[in-house]
């Protein structure tokens, strides 16, 4: 209902209203991939020491990640796992988290754990220190398992002018104006309205004031843009 209003505030491009606004959270729990993270504190010195660790430390964080899924989901779901570690300078008071090829971890390269920190930190930061000492905090691994996508439907294209179904008297902006109300469940692909002008639905109420315009996609998301001056 305000998202134009916010838009307009924060000087945005636009705003997109998806078809069903209020349940889209629960659609994008449906085609989700399947996740779970998985974490092991280590806190130590990035050393020769630990490298010999690391390999240990890695399988098992693997094999619980692969029985987690089994337990869950079955044997035969496909998978990938993708390691990263929450790594810092010595002395920093923050960790940035750092992805990791899984053989850096079985090979024990230390110098490619340090090399992609640096990077890292020089991505994030603009600068890196090659000669100062790091730590290793957290070994994480994500697991992720696809899940199948339906196939999104698409609108007719429009065939006639948008049909009004009432007027009403809105206040925007202050002053009174004479406010077309549209029923969203009557838009096609193609069609165009001009602000001001409500949409309504059952699950939502898209308001869109003076000097807006609403495009219409081929899956009938509202697009919404400022009207050039």
């Amino acid at each position: 209902m305000m998202g134009c209003f916010l838009a307009r505030e924060l000087n945005m491009k636009g705003v997109i209203v998806p078809p069903t606004p209020g349940v889209l959270s629960a659609l994008g729990g449906l085609v989700a991939d399947i996740r779970n993270d998985f974490i092991r504190t280590l806190y130590s010195d990035l050393t020769a020491q630990l490298a010999d660790k690391l390999a240990t430390e890695a399988d098992a964080l693997s094999q619980r990640a692969r029985h987690w899924l089994a337990e869950e989901h079955g044997n035969d779901m496909p998978y990938s796992l993708q390691f990263s570690a929450d790594m810092r300078y010595r002395g920093q008071s923050f960790e940035i988290e750092v992805p990791l090829a899984a053989e850096w971890l079985t090979q024990a390269n230390v110098t490619a754990l340090h090399d992609a920190f640096d990077r890292q930190h020089q991505q994030l930061f603009g600068h890196c220190d090659g000669a100062a000492p790091v730590q290793l905090i957290n070994l994480r691994l994500v697991i992720t398992s696809p899940t199948p996508k339906p196939a999104l439907s698409r609108l007719s294209p429009a065939a006639a002018a948008v049909e009004t179904v009432s007027q009403v008297q809105a206040w925007i902006d202050g002053a009174f104006h004479q406010v077309d109300v549209v029923l969203r469940s009557t838009l096609r692909a193609g069609h165009q309205l001009n602000g001001p002008v409500i949409i309504a639905q059952d699950d939502c109420t898209t308001c869109v004031p003076p000097q807006m315009t609403v495009n219409v996609d081929d899956f009938g998301n509202l697009l919404i843009t400022a009207l050039e001056s």
